[in-house]
């Protein structure tokens, strides 16, 4: 994907690359990121937002944390499927920070703003 139709968004605890951003009205956010924080007390309160997301570990080592289950170590290569608006956070706990891609999806008419929302107010 070119870099006309990417949105970069840096959180405390990701480095979000937002993709196909040119595309409107979409229910399935793909989404190119880097997990930055490295504990749960570095990254803060749990995230949650309306939809589902896959994500796949492109680089690095993740441990998904939930608010429902035990943490899940996950390497290059896994992936995992979950309920967004469970708690989640994911944590980097490899060398450097982890890259990952993640696509949320939902019944939202426009996911992508509702996800840009959400960062906003938990960022902000």
């Amino acid at each position: 994907t070119s870099q006309s139709n990417t949105l970069r968004q840096l959180t405390r605890n990701y480095d979000y690359r937002y993709l196909a951003t040119d595309l409107v009205r979409k229910r399935m956010v793909p989404i190119h990121a880097y997990a930055r924080a490295r504990t749960p007390q570095e990254f803060g309160p749990l995230t949650r937002h309306a939809g589902e997301e896959f994500l796949i570990v492109l680089k690095g080592e993740i441990e998904l944390h939930t608010d429902q289950y035990a943490p899940v170590r996950l390497k290059q290569g896994d992936s995992v499927y979950i309920d967004s608006t469970m708690g989640h956070a994911y944590l980097s706990v490899g060398e450097g920070d982890a890259e990952m891609l993640c696509v949320c999806s939902g019944d939202e008419p426009d996911m992508e703003g509702a996800l840009l929302s959400v960062l906003e107010t938990v960022e902000g």
